[in-house]
C-alpha cells in the first residue's frame, strides 16, 4: 500500500472517531441511502416477471426499514430518509394524500430534502 493512501485511511478514521455520536447515526443513514440507491437501481432494472424480483424488492424494503429504524440527527440523516420515502412512491409524485396541513408540510419537507 502506498505510504499517501495509509495516511489518507488513517486521518479518515481519526476524523470519523472524531464525530459526536449523533453525527455517527447520520453516517449510518448515509451508508443505508447509498445501498438503497444500489439496490434499487438493480431492482428497476429487472422486469416483473424475473425470478428473482420479489428478492430485489425485498431487498430494497429491508433497507427502507433500517432506515427508518435509525434516528437522524441531521440534514444528512433526514436526506437519507427522505430517499426511503421516495423510494416507498416508486414512479409516483411524492403527494401525502391527505390535504391536511400537517400531511402537506411533511410532502413539502420530503421534495426539499431530495433536492438538496
Amino acid at each position: 500500500m502506498e505510504r499517501r493512501t495509509a495516511l489518507k485511511g488513517a486521518v479518515a478514521a481519526i476524523a470519523v472517531s472524531a464525530l459526536p455520536p449523533a453525527a455517527m447515526a447520520d453516517i449510518e443513514l448515509i451508508e443505508l441511502a447509498h445501498e438503497l440507491e444500489v439496490a434499487e437501481r438493480e431492482f428497476d432494472m429487472l422486469p416483473d416477471d424475473a425470478p428473482n424480483w420479489d428478492e430485489a424488492y425485498d431487498r430494497c424494503s429491508k433497507i427502507v426499514e433500517r432506515i427508518a429504524g435509525t434516528d437522524a440527527e441531521g440534514v444528512a440523516g433526514l436526506r437519507a430518509k427522505a430517499k426511503a420515502v421516495r423510494w416507498c412512491y416508486g414512479t409516483d409524485p411524492i403527494d401525502f394524500e391527505e390535504q391536511t396541513t400537517d400531511m402537506r408540510l411533511a410532502g413539502q419537507i420530503v421534495r426539499a430534502l431530495l433536492n438538496i
